[in-house]
């Protein structure tokens, strides 16, 4: 579809999950950092290194960064929700230093 990045299934829960077309759009022009990056992101929803949930149930996903480059000691995250249960939409995807506080549901180093 058009105004999909992409679709897939969660590695987690196999729910289906997307990326919307004009949500990516709003998140390169704030993040120009992302652009080029779309099938990093899928993989960050499909086989990320770490999963915590939060309080609302919002699922970050992170995976590490580049092995060089500025974004080597970085984490990818992909910010998933479920607005139309059991599909989830990806809402936001940046890099970041930081893991968000919560429960865990996955670590792999």
């Amino acid at each position: 579809m058009p105004d999909e990045v992409f679709r897939t299934h969660n590695g987690q829960t196999n729910a289906p999950t997307f990326l919307g077309r004009a949500n990516w759009d709003k998140h390169v022009s704030k993040h120009p950092e992302i652009k080029g990056r779309e099938l990093h992101v899928r993989q960050v929803v499909e086989d990320p290194d770490i999963v915590v949930q939060d309080e609302y149930d919002v699922i970050y996903k992170y995976i590490r960064g580049d092995k060089v480059g500025r974004s080597r000691h970085l984490y990818l995250l992909a910010i998933e929700e479920s607005f139309a249960d059991p599909e989830y939409c990806v809402v936001s995807c940046y890099f970041t230093e930081h893991i968000r506080p919560g429960r865990f549901l996955r670590v792999r180093f």
